[in-house]
């Protein structure tokens, strides 16, 4: 089966409502790339910013980079619902979303959060019944360097 390569540069998603993915969604076969991006006021009841996963057990992976969501609701991921098998977030804010889990991101696949300079990544007011910042599925993978968690 082809790859589906979804890349978007310098792109505001604002003002979206969906099911899953308000502002991007993103399911099977994709490898998805977000850079220099925002994504704000956008809600769902899975992924109020972005929805990424697999429906089918495929190896699907995210790489957010140089981005900010901010202002983004969802019952599950108000920020973001990582799906994905293997995904990467370098440089990036995720501040002030909501969700009842996960106001930041909700992962059920793996994350490596990271900052090229040091403290350029943050993950900060977020609000969230169970995990502010992350909440983690069962099995699920997180592993932050150099994070700066408000």
């Amino acid at each position: 089966m082809a790859r589906t390569l979804l890349s978007r540069v310098s792109a505001s998603v604002a003002g979206c409502a969906a099911s899953e993915g308000g502002g991007v969604y993103a399911v099977d076969c994709v490898d998805l790339d977000i850079d220099d991006s925002i994504l704000t006021q956008n809600s769902a009841q899975i992924g109020g910013g972005i929805y990424v996963g697999s429906t089918d057990q495929s190896e699907v992976s995210l790489f957010l980079n140089d981005s900010t969501l901010s202002g983004n609701e969802a019952t599950t991921g108000g920020g973001l619902w990582i799906g994905a098998s293997w995904s990467s977030i370098l440089d990036t804010v995720i501040s002030g979303n909501m969700a009842e889990s996960g106001g930041g991101i909700a992962i059920s696949g793996g994350v490596y959060i990271y900052s090229s300079s040091g403290a350029d990544t943050e993950i900060s007011a977020n609000m969230a019944e169970s995990g502010g910042g992350a909440w983690l599925e069962t099995d699920a993978w997180l592993y932050v360097d150099t994070v700066n968690w408000g």
